[in-house]
């Protein structure tokens, strides 16, 4: 055989096998890394690690995180965009995603063109709670206050243009009430002074305020998912109290780079729905007030197209920006 038949022997056999490492039916053929934008200790660390093992002991390859916290999770996204497309490096995305193009006007990807929606796995709504100081014990007194005290109810959230802040710009803008923004490093920092009255309005997780509602430190002024969560009946909805059109929503998603094949994206969000629906993660999920979606990766481009809409539409609409932090 000439050099130049095995130099193209030898690059043949090598294509072939590139595709074959690519192909749905094989996939994975090594570990799967997922990408978390954040550091660890965060939600998003927890219910990623819950899929990941769902998933190892699935298909026999370990899924391991891999945390490249920064830059809003720019530096996440960045990474994950130059990353080869043959379904072994994913990356896992919240809400704060659809907000890069408003944050960042110079990226070196596009939130549209440079990934593969995979699928949305879960979802949650959050509680929004008062302080004890605040002469208001519903939605329709609070709106009243605050039009009586424009600037006096201080809002503390977890970051300054992230979604907690943005929603709490759409909700007021509803509502028709100019509030003072606090901004803190997280929600940690921010419970003291909701405790003590400092700050009067913050969102925060049901887990995570149910211990001090019960102990009677804060009240809850409403739920803000579109219905009403299964495991606080009676409390209703803030849209249901009069600000039509609200809901608060926050999601845990997954994407691959924009030149992983169809196919293999199908392959892929197949396997971690199934993970996902696995009544296992259903179980643990429901106890954190959580629920599983398991969306197409056509269904989850159409809500990442849709909420950078949205949030866009919003900014224009309220001259929201995000350097002013």
């Amino acid at each position: 055989m000439s050099r130049i038949n095995s130099v193209l022997l030898a690059c043949s056999l090598f294509a072939s096998s590139a595709i074959a490492q690519t192909s749905p039916a094989n996939w994975p053929t090594r570990s799967v890394t997922f990408v978390i934008p954040y550091a660890p200790g965060s939600a998003t660390e927890t219910d990623s690690r819950l899929y990941a093992n769902r998933l190892s002991e699935n298909l026999g390859q370990q899924f391991v995180l891999d945390f490249k916290p920064g830059g809003s999770t720019l530096i996440a996204a960045q990474y994950t965009a130059r990353a080869a497309g043959d379904g072994h490096t994913l990356m896992i995305i919240t809400a704060t995603f659809p907000l890069l193009p408003l944050m960042f006007k110079d990226t070196s990807f596009d939130v549209i063109k440079s990934f593969a929606a995979v699928t949305q796995m879960s979802e949650r709504s959050t509680l929004f709670v008062i302080s004890n100081t605040l002469p208001a014990a519903n939605v329709k007194e609070y709106i009243a206050y605050g039009k009586a005290n424009p600037g006096k109810i201080n809002i503390g959230t977890s970051a300054a243009g992230g979604t907690q802040h943005l929603h709490a710009v759409w909700m007021h803008g509803i509502m028709g009430v100019e509030p003072t923004y606090i901004h803190y490093k997280g929600i940690g920092p921010m419970i003291p002074d909701l405790v003590a009255g400092r700050v009067q309005f913050g969102t925060m997780s049901v887990a995570a305020s149910m211990g001090y509602v019960k102990a009677g430190k804060m009240r809850i002024l409403g739920y803000g998912g579109r219905q009403r969560f299964a495991g606080l009946p009676d409390v209703p909805t803030i849209a249901e109290q009069g600000v039509t059109g609200f809901e608060y929503l926050s999601w845990l998603g997954m994407l691959a780079p924009a030149t992983t094949p169809a196919p293999l994206v199908s392959r892929i969000s197949a396997e971690v729905v199934k993970a996902a629906k696995s009544p296992d993660v259903v179980d643990i999920m429901a106890k954190q007030a959580a629920t599983i979606v398991g969306s197409t990766p056509q269904e989850f481009q159409r809500q990442i197209n849709s909420e950078v809409d949205r949030w866009r539409a919003l900014v224009q609409k309220t001259g929201f920006k995000f350097e002013d932090g």
